[in-house]
């Protein structure tokens, strides 16, 4: 009897998972904690502040740049999403001394750098009606386009810095992690998003090898991105 009755409740139990599998094929019981996926396409805009992080470090200050492109954002659950975006984003850093003197004047140095950038984030929200609150996290790549100096009196510059203002740019490829808090709402099929990001590149923009002055030469970039996004399906 007691062989009996576990034999009926393992065919009991059975009975209960293939009948929640085949509803959940033909659509009877969806799953609790899901929505049907959404995919967002629209537009971003942003501005950034950047700035190198080397070793040993040297005077800087704040880079404005600024960042264009599309994004698609893809939703599985309420909780959770993918979030690409192809841009256009400029960087660089800047270099400032004040003058010393009556007639001297003030140095100056800027580095203007182009990227195609890809980054590719997972999306962690939680939904308060219409408004989301969450946070972005993923790697970032990029293609570097070009680049270009700007300079002011850069002749009185130390010689160390004059070294790092004429190397040649080898890192064309630039690859990091990307991520930061989001805040969006949404209005029927329409989202807007407004994202503040951290960027942290992995590579050096110019040569660190044992013999080269600088050991470590990485981008970092504080960015405030808006986006507009609509929903497809």
């Amino acid at each position: 009897m007691k062989h009996l009755r576990l034999w009926f409740l393992f065919l009991g139990i059975l009975t209960s998972f293939t009948s929640f599998s085949y509803a959940q094929e033909i659509g009877l019981l969806a799953p609790p904690s899901r929505n049907d996926p959404a995919l967002y396409l629209g537009g971003t805009l942003g501005g950034n502040s950047s700035f190198i992080f080397a070793n040993p470090s040297f005077q800087q200050i704040p880079h404005w740049g600024g960042t264009l492109g599309v994004t698609v954002h893809l939703e599985n659950s309420r909780y959770t999403g993918i979030h690409a975006s192809l841009l256009y984003t400029l960087r660089g850093w800047s270099e400032y001394r004040p003058a010393v003197g009556e007639n001297a004047i003030s140095m100056q140095f800027s580095r203007y750098i182009h990227y195609i950038e890809l980054p590719i984030q997972t999306h962690l929200y939680y939904p308060f009606g219409g408004f989301r609150i969450g946070i972005k996290l993923g790697p970032q790549i990029g293609i570097m386009l070009g680049h270009q100096g700007r300079a002011i009196d850069t002749e009185r510059f130390e010689e160390t810095d004059q070294l790092r203002h004429t190397a040649p740019l080898i890192g064309k490829f630039a690859w990091g992690i990307s991520g930061g808090p989001s805040l969006s709402i949404d209005f029927k099929r329409h989202r807007i998003a407004l994202d503040a990001l951290f960027y942290m590149g992995f590579n050096d923009l110019i040569s660190t090898k044992i013999s080269d002055y600088y050991s470590r030469f990485g981008e970092m970039m504080i960015a405030v991105n808006l986006s507009y996004l609509f929903r497809l399906y």
